[in-house]
This record gives C-alpha cells, structure tokens and sequence, in this order.
C-alpha cells in the first residue's frame, strides 16, 4: 500500500486515492494497483487518483498509466482518472479544470480537503502562467541568466505540470538551452499586455484614500512603515523605481505602494490601518489613491531588502513596472526597463541582450 497519502476515501460510487509529493515511479504503479484492486471489489464506482504536488512530470505518469493497461484489467482502468494539483492551486477549481462534474468535484474536494488542514480554502487568484512569466520576467530584467524548471517550480510554488503548460504557453518569447535551461529571449511586449489585460480584468489591488485633509503624505506613510518592521512587506511603485533606478525622469512620489507576500492566498491585511486610521477603502478605479497593497502569490517573493538597514524591503521589478502602469506612468515603464536592459538599473548583474 502507497505510503504518499492518507489512504482511500469513498465518497457515494467515488473511489479516491490522494498520493502526495510523488517522488519514484514505484509509488504511483503502487497507487494504481491499489486504486484498480478496489474498483474489481466496487463494481459500478469510479476511481481517482489524485497526485498532489507530484514531482514526476505528466508525461512519465502518462507513460505509467498506458504500460499498467498492459497488465491490467482495461475494464477497471477505463474507470479510473488521474488528475494533478499543485499545493498552491483550489481543489474545485483543479477539479473542475479536469472535466469533472459538479456532483464528484463536491465529493472529491471534500475527500481531498483532508490532506492538510485549511487546504480546501486557500486561493490563489492567478494563473500559473502569469506566475511563471513574472518570475521569468524578473529574472530577465535583473539578468540572472538561463533558468531550470525545478527552480521555476520552486519560485511559483507549482508543481511539474502547471509550470510545463504555462511554458509552453510562453514558447514564442523564450529560448531554450541545450542543457534544457531556459530564459526569455526579450522583453515580451505581447505577453506584458496579455498580463496587464488579466490584471485590469482581475483588478488584483487593493486600494485605500482618506479624507480631504486629512490623508498622510507617501514620505509619511512609509516612514510609518520603516517604524512597524512587517515582515512580508515591500515597497513597490515609483519609490521601489527609483530604488532600481535613482535617474528615473519622475519628481515625487503621487501614492505608495506596496507588496504584501501571500504565497498561501489571499487574506484581508490590517497594515493601511496601522499606517493610517484614517485610510478607507477605495473603488479599484480610484484615480488617486494614498494607498495601494499589491498581493504577490510567488512562493518566492523576490523582494530585496534595503541596504540602510531600515528593516525594509524593495519589491521585485515586475511589480513596480505593474504599479507605475496602475498609476498611468507609461514613459517611467518604459524608461525602467530599458534601465534594466542596459544594465544601468541597481541589481541587473548583466546585460540580458
């Protein structure tokens, strides 16, 4: 019997087997003798079998799956389903993502929500695509060179499958290695619009403003900031621009801005209260905003922490050149990455041209 996961559930004619973190090819041909073993006892029942944060790639699994048709009864294995998810990714979601209908995605997500407490609820709003080209992105603007897959995984919190379809989905602007590394080959404006596009339609920011007269300054709302010592914060927006950037052609600040690190989701902060009391909710498209608290979903924030030790941290490029975007800066972006593309901006250790 499998030692990856908390054993078989039944749910009505449902037959689940969750394997977690699947390391050896042994573990999943185990998973799936059990699995058909207790269909043949459960005439009429459907069998699933779940790879949670499975470290083979799908086509390896693929390729288990079609050599047990060989030794295996295909009766059974016509009634059996494998499917992935990812410790980051929403079990309904997964679920109904791999065709199922809404009666086994109830019964499943209730089995599955079992594995970890507090798993069946956690969020994460964005696709492993946007996640995997914001790494990408990062990592091209800051010129650290070709990538691994494995590294791609650990940064998004993916497991192998999301981050393989998400990459093939951005093949046209990478290039791929002989050593199987890859990186973006440029700066891919396509997909930057794409991503804008998704955000806008997502509306993926908090933002807050005060009272006439009584909101606090950029300049004292982050010095606020310097005296809390939050972890899991950054400064982002036109401050974090010319962090990387101190020639950037803009005078003042117009917000603040900020990164809040979410890897496990989304959740309400209570940090523009502790800024501000007088800080309240704004609409998304609020014109001008005090405040406005970027979540970022990357298991790996890539956030860089202050030379003055101030206790504070700089947010990754991607999500400046996003906040200077929301606060109609398009000369400042594009001013910005080419800093990055030559080489001039602080923290791009090589020309990635």
């Amino acid at each position: 019997m499998p030692k990856s996961g908390p054993g078989i559930s039944i749910q009505g004619d449902s037959v689940i087997l969750p394997l977690v973190r699947v390391r050896a090819v042994r573990t999943l041909r185990s998973g799936l003798l059990e699995l058909t073993y207790k269909l043949s006892e459960c005439q009429g029942c459907r069998g699933f079998l779940a790879l949670v944060d499975c470290r083979l790639s799908q086509e390896r699994v693929d390729r288990e799956v079609e050599q047990a048709r060989s030794v295996l009864r295909p009766d059974l294995l016509n009634r059996l389903q494998v499917f992935f998810l990812s410790a980051e990714q929403d079990i309904g979601e997964a679920l109904r993502s791999a065709g199922l209908g809404e009666q086994e995605v109830e019964r499943l997500e209730e089995a599955l929500s079992r594995i970890s407490p507090g798993r069946a609820s956690r969020r994460i709003p964005r696709a492993a695509q946007d996640l995997v080209f914001e790494y990408l992105l990062n990592a091209y603007l800051l010129g650290k060179g070709p990538l691994t897959t494995e590294s791609v995984m650990r940064a998004t919190g993916y497991s192998y499958p999301p981050v393989a379809k998400a990459l093939e989905l951005l093949d046209p602007f990478v290039t791929r290695h002989s050593d199987r590394r890859l990186e973006l080959a440029c700066f891919p404006y396509k997909e930057w619009r794409r991503y804008l596009g998704v955000y806008e339609r997502g509306r993926f920011a908090d933002k807050f403003e005060a009272p006439a007269g009584m909101a606090r300054s950029p300049d004292q709302l982050l010095s606020r900031l310097s005296k809390l010592q939050q972890p899991g914060v950054a400064i982002s927006g036109a401050h974090a621009a010319r962090h990387y950037f101190p020639d950037l052609d803009l005078v003042g600040a117009p917000r603040l801005d900020l990164c809040l690190h979410m890897p496990r989701g989304y959740s309400e902060s209570r940090l523009p209260a502790r800024l501000d009391p007088a800080l309240e909710s704004a609409d998304f498209d609020s014109g001008n905003p005090a405040l406005v608290i970027w979540p970022v979903y990357r298991a790996v924030s890539m956030f860089d922490a202050d030379g003055e030790d101030r206790g504070l941290e700089w947010a990754d490029p991607v999500s400046c050149l996003l906040a200077l975007h929301d606060a109609r800066l398009e000369a400042q972006v594009q001013e910005l990455v080419d800093a990055f593309e030559s080489g001039r901006a602080r923290g791009a250790t090589a020309d990635p041209a």
